[in-house]
């Protein structure tokens, strides 16, 4: 298919760098998608399925996300994720996949054994509602009526209807599949060094090719090489934090729960991922053994019906994973120009890349195609940290 747009480098293949060669080639740009992780199971389409994107829970957590927010989060970053959802039920009808991707429904509950959470999970609620969310508190017995597997200890929950969870190897390879027919190119290799060429810009890789494009866009996830740094001074702001998630088959829950210290993630394909926590400055996705077995344990503690009567978390468990996320000084995305050449950048997603994502193509098309920036998008813009 001949393409009219520009020809724009994405560096990074996973659910951002998906999403926005997916919109980009939509408008009818050419798109090279460059990914340094290897190809898996031999299919070229399939991109970037060693990152962080393949190893999360694929959770929409647009509003039970906000308990996780550390002190000093984007004020405006609810918003961001409610944006986010929005975006994902046009995108998922979009993709033709059906139903085993998962999708933005089936709910999300929160709950919280932890006196000193109920004020806290009371003002997500309305500050949901406030968006025209589907959200509502609920006692402790109207959770477990809906979750029978729950713990005794439950004081009180939240449902958030909205929400909802992506079974990410389904809808990776669902996007993945759309840019082909697109005719996205996807070009294996490490990009080190971006540098301009006239009007231009080349895209250097470490095995000494080039991709030669009209823009570039960095969505390298949590390990972009520091060469790219002057070329996207932004990334230098990243830093890294690991999450482990255990896939568990048959466990006995009806919709994605979050609990205070784990939550158990219920996808279209039949699979509960398991996770919890992060831990700070993780470079790597070894993954940890101890905190298999501490996030084993706060499941099993939290939902000792899951499994069964008298059953074990353990004895369900298929799979578990680490990977690592990129994490911005707010606990927000930059996506915008970032940098005296004017790159494109889309990073630092942290938790929310899967939410995100969509919405996140959407941002960067409206850059390449110089349509109006939203106000809400224009408030996580890379340049917020130069101001004073």
């Amino acid at each position: 298919m001949k393409r009219q747009g520009p020809h724009i480098a994405i560096i990074g293949a996973g659910v951002v760098g998906l999403c926005c060669a997916l919109a980009l080639a939509r408008r009818g740009a050419k798109v090279s998608l460059i990914e340094a992780a290897p190809a898996q199971g031999g299919d070229g389409r399939w991109f970037g399925l060693n990152g962080a994107s393949v190893r999360a829970a694929g959770m929409l957590g647009a509003y039970s996300e906000g308990l996780m927010e550390p002190d000093g989060a984007h004020p405006q970053a609810m918003a961001l994720r409610a944006a986010g959802l929005r975006a994902w039920r046009d995108f998922a009808v979009s993709l033709e996949a059906g139903a085993d991707i998962g999708g933005p429904y089936g709910g999300c509950l929160v709950v919280t054994a932890k006196p000193d959470r109920l004020d806290a999970l009371a003002r997500l609620v309305a500050g949901a509602q406030s968006m025209g969310a589907r959200a509502e508190l609920w006692d402790a017995a109207e959770a477990r009526r809906a979750e029978p597997a729950l713990a005794e200890g439950v004081l009180g929950a939240a449902l958030f209807r909205d929400e909802g969870q992506m079974s990410p190897a389904p809808a990776l390879g669902a996007i993945a599949d759309a840019c082909a027919e697109l005719g996205v190119r996807c070009i294996r290799g490490t990009a080190i060094a971006v540098e301009r060429s006239g009007a231009r810009r080349v895209v250097r890789l470490e095995d000494g090719g080039r991709v030669d494009a009209d823009g570039v866009a960095l969505t390298p996830g949590a390990f972009a090489p520091e060469t790219l740094w002057p070329f996207a001074p932004s990334l230098a702001r990243l830093t890294t934090a690991g999450g482990t998630v255990i896939t568990a088959k048959g466990l006995r829950m009806s919709r994605t729960v979050r609990a205070d210290d784990v939550y158990i993630a219920v996808g279209a394909d039949g699979l509960a991922r398991i996770g919890g926590g992060m831990r700070a400055c993780v470079r790597d996705n070894q993954l940890d053994e101890a905190a298999k077995v501490m996030l084993l344990r706060a499941a099993q503690a939290a939902f000792p019906g899951a499994a069964g009567e008298g059953g074990s978390l353990r004895e369900k468990v298929i799979s578990a994973q680490a990977g690592v996320r990129p994490m911005s000084p707010d606990a927000a995305p930059l996506i915008g120009r970032d940098g005296a050449d004017g790159a494109l950048a889309a990073i630092g997603h942290g938790r929310n890349g899967w939410l995100l994502g969509p919405l996140t193509g959407q941002i960067i098309s409206a850059y390449v195609f110089d349509d109006p920036i939203a106000p809400l998008w224009a408030a996580f813009a890379p340049q917020r940290f130069d101001k004073p």
